[in-house]
């Protein structure tokens, strides 16, 4: 029962980021979307976040990642919305680094969350002892990256996905 109890915000960050084409969710409404103003996508350089250089950091707007959930959840028709607040706190609890202050992205600052495959990963299996399928930027850290950090870019071959 554990997971079908689990929050809707749980589910979420489990599912959201999971699929190649997650980027491509934007005409559902979704505001997570490859070079916009409100997500940068870096790959760790150091070992600040207490991970391994290397992996993908994916720093989203804390009102972006509520305005994307708030729209994603609309898919369980019994379930309501959590505020902002109870959001981020939720949020937290399964390893997305909530940010206090300001941080960059791109030439503004705002205030932010860092989401990393790895921790989230960590608390979820903690949590609800099973792991979460391994997100497209943890898989292929350097073409998501590539892809998702420039606008001028071409769609890779590695991502294409036959139907």
């Amino acid at each position: 029962c554990i997971r079908e109890c689990m929050p809707v915000c749980h589910k979420f960050i489990r599912d959201f980021f999971g699929p190649k084409r997650f980027i491509e969710q934007k005409t559902g409404g979704y505001f997570i979307t490859r070079y916009n103003s409100c997500t940068k996508i870096s790959k760790q350089n150091s070992k600040t976040l207490g991970i391994k250089t290397g992996h993908c950091v994916i720093r989203v707007t804390q009102e972006a990642l509520y305005q994307t959930y708030h729209t994603w959840q609309k898919m369980f028709p019994n379930s309501r919305a959590d505020s902002l607040t109870n959001f981020l706190e939720k949020i937290k609890e399964i390893g997305v680094i909530v940010k206090k202050g300001r941080q960059a992205v791109h030439k503004n600052t705002y205030k932010c969350c860092d989401l990393v495959y790895e921790l989230i990963n960590e608390k979820y299996k903690e949590m609800y002892d099973e792991e979460i399928h391994p997100w497209f930027s943890a898989e292929d850290p350097n073409t998501f990256v590539e892809y998702m950090g420039r606008k001028d870019t071409a769609e890779p071959t590695s991502l294409k996905i036959k139907e």
